[in-house]
């Protein structure tokens, strides 16, 4: 069974004919195909605000189905939305996705287990991490990639929630751009995600991003590089811990 829209499909389509494919779809998925069947499918929207209605089509209250597997990824070419664009997008990410929202027997997206973001001018930070950690407490799969260096607002701190209350956790790849020195001396404090992992072994991959001309920041991770390992095994004791950090031009 085919369902979504294919790149020769999508050419062909205006903005309000996108949002009536999107509204079939979400009507099909609902009706047509059990909840019991795993599907994995890929739609392509022309920008943020496309997007956002893609969200709102296939959260439908009171249907049966639960998606289990968010990716948001900017594939092709220069993108400058405007950051009304990037609000309304975040917007129908908290009231579509999260479990606190919306009762789960309602909520199209409150089993989410993996969630992509990937190349997208969005600024991560601490609290971000713990909207998600809290919202989706059976992720299996986190990647977060920001479009720039300076996006990411992540610190080690920042990681302690997903190992308090993930413990399904299995996967984890996160652009962590700032390490205060403070932050060397962060107590081990874990939770179950980390401490009782019977089933499933856990990754994480840590990204330090710079940008090219930062020839003292690569000094400076190449010097601490040990270091900041120890410090994220010590927040995951249990898993396998891999370090690094890349150039990026902007």
């Amino acid at each position: 069974m085919k369902v979504g829209i294919s790149e020769e499909e999508l050419a062909a389509l205006d903005a309000a004919s996108f949002r009536g494919a999107v509204e079939g779809i979400a009507t099909g998925l609902a009706i047509s195909v059990p909840a019991s069947i795993y599907m994995h499918r890929n739609w392509a929207a022309y920008n943020f605000c496309e997007a956002t209605t893609l969200l709102h089509g296939l959260h439908t209250g009171g249907r049966s189905r639960e998606f289990e597997s968010l990716t948001i990824r900017r594939d092709r070419g220069p993108f400058r939305p405007e950051n009304s664009e990037l609000d309304v997008l975040l917007d129908a990410l908290r009231t579509t996705c999260s479990t606190q929202r919306y009762p789960r027997s309602r909520s199209g997206f409150s089993r989410i287990e993996a969630l992509t973001i990937w190349g997208v001018p969005i600024e991560y930070d601490d609290a971000f991490l713990d909207v998600v950690s809290t919202a989706w407490p059976r992720l299996r799969v986190l990647r977060l990639h920001a479009q720039v260096p300076s996006q990411s607002k992540i610190t080690p701190r920042g990681l302690l929630p997903l190992a308090r209350q993930n413990r399904h956790l299995e996967e984890l790849e996160v652009d962590v751009n700032s390490w205060p020195d403070e932050m060397l001396l962060l107590p081990a404090t874990h939770g179950p995600a980390d401490t009782d992992r019977q089933r499933a072994v856990l990754y994480v991959d840590i990204r330090n991003v710079l940008a090219a001309q930062d020839h003292s920041e690569v000094d400076e991770c190449e010097k601490h590089g040990a270091e900041r390992t120890q410090l994220v095994r010590r927040i995951f004791p249990n898993a396998y811990v891999h370090y690094k950090y890349e150039l990026m031009r902007q």
